[in-house]
């Protein structure tokens, strides 16, 4: 578990000032400076992510804030400057300024019983994945519902105000440590060699490459002669991928059934005797 306080010097502030509240985890919180001059400037925490914080993987974040009556500021939550998601500050608890009834904690009910462990919304951001070196934003707008007013009749601003934020690794069911998703199949049509890429949950760099094996952990080879040539992947209703390869003497297609990079089981399907696919003539051109 990793622990940032939104006013350390870790963190760079962009239109975020540092105010002292005995209710936040180190005893100082940072809210938006300019609201509504102009409007909609966000204030912006950024830090980066480091080795000594955890390995690459996937991870969840909490955020310790602050949710007020007078408005709902939206956060944005970005990892290398793409957005990985938005939260709406929207609980609403009684107060127009930072204070214990507000206050929404890392987990569990706040001291003021406004908020119970089940209402609380962390962790806010879940399976987030991280490499060290990335540079982490979060970004929150002022807003305001016009309901409230200060002293000077003034409209009252939810601030965007933060406490800390916490990146713990994400809990991985077995099912997903054991069977990762197939996302792209491969064929080396010289050495035979078959294997499978599963992407990041953006889809923008390489989590696993495996060469494919049998139950026995012996590694399957498809040469070139065999007269397989893949055709991509499959999904027959489960939910899973399935790599597809067709016979380039019969026209038939096989299916290959896996459990993450191991084969389970190869279904053959002979083509028919006229219409679609009957005969080599016709080619696969999407699934």
């Amino acid at each position: 578990m990793v622990l940032i306080e939104a006013e350390s010097d870790r963190v760079t502030r962009i239109n975020y000032d540092t105010i002292i509240k005995n209710v936040a985890s180190g005893g100082q919180a940072v809210q938006i400076s300019n609201f509504n001059d102009p409007v909609g400037e966000p204030g912006v925490l950024r830090f980066e992510w480091t080795a000594e914080d955890g390995a690459a993987g996937k991870y969840d974040i909490s955020i310790a804030y602050f949710d007020e009556v007078d408005g709902e500021s939206e956060l944005t939550f970005s990892v290398n400057g793409q957005e990985v998601g938005t939260y709406v500050y929207n609980l609403n608890l009684p107060g127009i300024t930072a204070e214990p009834r507000n206050y929404v904690p890392l987990s569990g009910a706040n001291s003021s019983s406004t908020l119970t462990a089940q209402a609380n919304p962390n962790a806010i951001f879940k399976g987030v994945d991280l490499v060290p070196g990335d540079e982490i934003e979060i970004s929150v707008l002022a807003d305001s519902n016009g309901n409230f007013t200060d002293e000077n009749g003034n409209a009252t601003f939810e601030l965007g105000r933060l406490d800390a934020i916490e990146i713990t690794p994400a809990e991985i069911t077995p099912a997903e440590e054991i069977i990762p998703s197939l996302d792209l199949f491969w064929h080396n049509p010289v050495s035979g060699q078959v294997g499978v890429w599963t992407l990041n949950q953006q889809g923008t760099s390489v989590e696993t490459a495996a060469f494919i094996t049998d139950q026995s952990g012996q590694e399957l080879l498809v040469p070139e002669n065999t007269g397989f040539e893949a055709r991509g992947v499959v999904d027959l209703g489960d939910g899973s991928r399935s790599p597809l390869w067709r016979n380039t003497e019969t026209g038939g297609v096989a299916i290959w059934k896996m459990e993450g990079s191991e084969l389970q089981e190869a279904i053959t399907i002979d083509p028919p005797a006229d219409g679609p696919g009957s005969n080599l003539d016709w080619e696969i051109r999407g699934t």
